[in-house]
């Protein structure tokens, strides 16, 4: 009852909010376009999505993708070989819905705040986005990602692997800070 009732709210928010800009169908399409088509939203994949883990220094450096995708696996990895059901199921749903809800309203205000300026009335994405206005709220799909298997490793394996991971992270950022500030490397 609590989550059909949540969704009407936000449903019922959002008709209020964009009854000006083209109504809610408009408004699916603009999120369809905005998240998943990176032909018509050519800032999808290298600031929105990439924008959420690589970018180093005054965000003008990018960490290597294969590196990023290496990170991920790492840590889905670490989180499915913690305790099963360290969170109870009603909290990994409720923290999945806030970053789900959090990535939405991002979307929704750049919509009706910035792409107005900049692509203007009626456009059918919303831009201004940026990946990291959602890396600090990544950390709500930890107990969904805990919750899902079980992966068995020992604690000493996961301690290997974690430290070798951020090794070579920070070996890879430093490369990169030196190359591209100081020219260390040229």
């Amino acid at each position: 009852v609590f989550y059909l009732l949540f969704v009407v709210g936000v449903v019922v928010v959002l008709q209020f909010l964009m009854k000006n800009q083209g109504g809610l169908r408009h408004y699916g399409e603009v999120l369809r376009n905005t998240l998943f088509n990176p032909e018509l939203n050519d800032n999808l994949n290298g600031i929105l999505s990439l924008g959420m883990f690589g970018y180093l220094g005054n965000l003008t450096l990018q960490m290597p993708l294969w590196l990023i995708f290496i990170d991920i696996i790492v840590l889905t990895i670490l989180f499915l070989s913690s305790k099963k059901d360290f969170f109870t199921k009603d909290f990994a749903n409720a923290s999945c819905i806030l970053f789900l809800l959090e990535v939405l309203a991002a979307v929704t205000v750049m919509y009706i705040a910035w792409t107005p300026i900049v692509i203007g009335q009626g456009a059918n994405i919303s831009v201004g986005a940026q990946g990291r206005y959602f890396t600090p709220f990544i950390i709500l799909l930890l107990p969904l990602v805990a919750n899902t298997a079980k992966i068995d490793l020992s604690r000493q394996k996961r301690l290997k692997i974690a430290t070798l991971t951020l090794i070579a992270n920070f070996l890879v950022a430093m490369y990169l800070i030196l190359f591209h500030y100081w020219g260390v490397f040229a």
